[in-house]
C-alpha cells in the first residue's frame, strides 16, 4: 500500500520493524507488538499492561504511558520529525492516515472524561483530530502528519 505513494519499492514490515524502537520496554509491564499489513491497514498494534505505579518506580517518563500531574494525566506521544521536507503526495497520504490511541478507562483512569492535544504548550484545535468515549473505553485518533511535524513537547492531555 505504501509504494503506491511513495513511488519507491516499499516494505510495510520493514519500516514499521524499525518503528519498534519508538516503543519502549518498560520494566514490570507486558508490551505485545503486532504488524498489520493488509489491503486496507498498514501500521502496528501495541497492546501494554501492567500495574502504573509498579512501572513508574523504574521508569520516571516515557512514550504511551499516562502520568499524572496534578488534577490531569499526560501520555508523551513520539514525534517522528526529520531534517527532511515531505513532498506533497506523503503530507496528502499522512493527513488521511491516523495515530489511533485506544485507552482502557479503569483504576485511575475511571473519572476520564476529556482529552486534548498540545503541540509546543498550545492546545490543537478538536477539529483537527478525534476523541470519543465508547462505554469505558476512549478512542483518540491523531492524523500521522501531526506526528511528523511534531517537536518535541507532543502529548495528550487526559481530564
Amino acid at each position: 500500500m505504501i509504494s503506491e505513494f511513495s513511488g519507491d519499492e516499499a516494505n510495510i514490515t520493514d519500516i514499521l520493524t524499525q518503528a519498534d524502537s519508538t516503543v519502549p520496554e518498560y520494566e514490570g509491564m507486558s508490551i505485545e507488538k503486532v504488524v498489520i499489513d493488509n489491503s486496507f491497514y498498514a501500521g502496528s498494534e501495541i497492546r501494554m499492561q501492567g500495574n502504573l505505579e509498579t512501572t513508574m518506580l523504574y521508569n520516571l517518563e516515557g512514550y504511551f504511558l499516562p502520568i499524572k500531574e496534578g488534577n490531569h494525566f499526560v501520555i508523551s506521544l513520539p514525534e517522528l520529525a526529520t531534517e527532511q521536507e515531505l513532498d506533497s503526495m506523503a503530507a496528502a497520504f499522512l493527513l488521511g492516515a491516523k495515530y489511533t490511541i485506544l485507552i482502557d478507562l479503569h483504576g485511575d483512569l475511571k473519572d476520564i472524561s476529556s482529552a486534548r492535544l498540545v503541540c509546543d504548550g498550545e492546545t490543537t484545535p478538536d477539529s483537527e483530530y478525534q476523541v470519543n468515549i465508547y462505554g469505558s473505553s476512549m478512542l483518540v485518533e491523531i492524523p500521522m502528519l501531526f506526528l511528523f511535524y511534531a517537536q518535541e513537547s507532543f502529548y495528550l492531555e487526559l481530564s
